[in-house]
């Protein structure tokens, strides 16, 4: 194995034996049934349970970002406190040094607590896991967020909202905005329990169906729920959810593209080679040339999508 120069071996193997665990999950939820495995829960949208799947496998992709950004030892608060380890004697010393003499318990416990949290706090190692990414792969994360003011926002379906124009900040700030937000996508899984990732796209499994195979009709859910558009920039996957982020004014963050930027981001954080298309999921594919009604195909194979870009033999 070719271990990147900035990641030691044994975060290289946990990495990479998450990203395995993740692409299994993904590729179990999709022999799950498509429109009819529906369910009416009463909300304002229908549930499905590939959407929970999907937002654990987000989950189990972004704390791989903690992990990289961890010092190659972890410790708890209070081993750190406890520890004869020399550098972390020092930690200690210069913190207590800079006190004032009539610092009370609670001033000391607090600075102690921002020293421990420097090094190994878990949103300071999940901001220096995603510095730590090839500047490609940083960019590659961060340029699919897209912020959005929403004064007159109006949510239609976990995928479609109107009334919210881009965000104008400096790109120093967007930048801090989007690592808020994707810290903040990380602990509401862990936090408040949201495992509804709307990625896939069971609703539309039936569409297209029987264009191409007379036999379709006769298992009316076998339909693809993932869908992509083959264009003259390569594969444009149909991967976007709506999100809103708690702050004034109100704001909406649409992210693209996942789950699969994130395990090529990661992958080429451990220096493993890694093709997107190897996930083996079932689409829906659109080519930009043909109708967009309907799909060219019905149901393609994940990994048939780039030599589906190809434009088809001509005519002799």
């Amino acid at each position: 194995m070719n271990v990147h120069r900035s990641v030691d071996e044994a975060k290289v193997h946990a990495i990479h034996r998450r990203l395995v665990l993740a692409k299994d999950i993904l590729e179990d939820s999709d022999k799950l049934p498509g429109r009819l495995g529906i369910i009416d829960v009463g909300s304002a949208y229908l549930k499905h349970p590939r959407h929970d799947r999907e937002a654990l496998v987000i989950y189990l992709l972004l704390t791989c970002f903690d992990f990289l950004g961890q010092p190659a030892e972890y410790r708890t608060f209070r081993e750190w406190l406890e520890s004869n380890d020399s550098d972390h004697k020092t930690q200690r010393n210069e913190v207590i040094g800079k006190l004032d003499e009539s610092a009370s318990p609670t001033e000391i416990s607090l600075a102690l607590a921002k020293a421990y949290d420097l090094s190994f706090g878990v949103k300071n190692s999940f901001f220096k896991g995603i510095f730590s990414l090839s500047q490609s792969s940083r960019d590659l994360v961060l340029n699919r967020i897209h912020l959005f003011e929403a004064k007159d926002w109006r949510q239609r379906s976990p995928t479609t909202s109107v009334g919210a124009s881009p965000l104008e900040r400096s790109e120093d700030e967007l930048q801090k905005i989007k690592l808020q937000y994707l810290y903040l996508k990380r602990n509401r899984f862990t936090h408040s329990l949201e495992q509804q990732d709307h990625l896939s796209a069971p609703g539309q499994s039936l569409l297209g169906l029987g264009l191409f195979d007379e036999n379709s009709f006769r298992d009316m859910d076998i339909g693809a729920c993932w869908i992509a558009s083959l264009t003259s920039q390569g594969i444009q996957y149909h991967c976007q959810f709506d999100d809103e982020m708690p702050r004034k004014p109100r704001m909406l963050v649409k992210a693209k593209d996942w789950p699969f930027l994130l395990f090529e981001a990661l992958y080429d954080a451990i220096d493993i080679p890694f093709d997107k298309t190897s996930i083996d999921l079932s689409f829906q594919v659109y080519r930009e040339t043909d109708s967009p009604c309907y799909p060219t195909w019905a149901k393609a194979p994940h990994s048939s999508l780039y030599s589906l870009l190809l434009p088809p033999p001509t005519e002799s």
